[in-house]
C-alpha cells in the first residue's frame, strides 16, 4: 500500500496499548521524518473492513453474472 500524497511505502505500526484497535499503517516518509509528508495513516480495523466490502461487492457482482463467468 502506498501513501496518497507522496507515494511512499505505507509501513505496519503495532498497537502500543493491548487495544488491536490502534494497530496501523503509517507512510514511510512521515514515520522516518524524510520529506514534507503529513502524517497519513489508515487503521487496521478500517482497512480489513475497505477490503472486506470490496470482496463482497465483487462476489455480488459474479454472482449476478455467473452464467457469464462459468461458461
Amino acid at each position: 500500500m502506498f501513501c496518497a500524497d507522496c507515494g511512499s511505502k505505507l509501513h505496519f505500526c503495532a498497537a502500543k496499548s493491548l487495544n488491536a484497535n490502534q494497530e496501523n499503517y503509517r507512510c514511510a516518509n512521515y514515520k522516518s521524518g524524510r520529506g514534507n509528508c503529513q502524517i497519513h495513516y489508515i487503521r487496521n480495523v478500517v482497512l480489513e473492513k475497505i477490503v472486506l466490502e470490496a470482496i463482497n461487492s465483487l462476489a455480488d457482482f459474479v454472482r449476478c453474472y455467473e452464467p457469464v463467468f462459468f461458461t
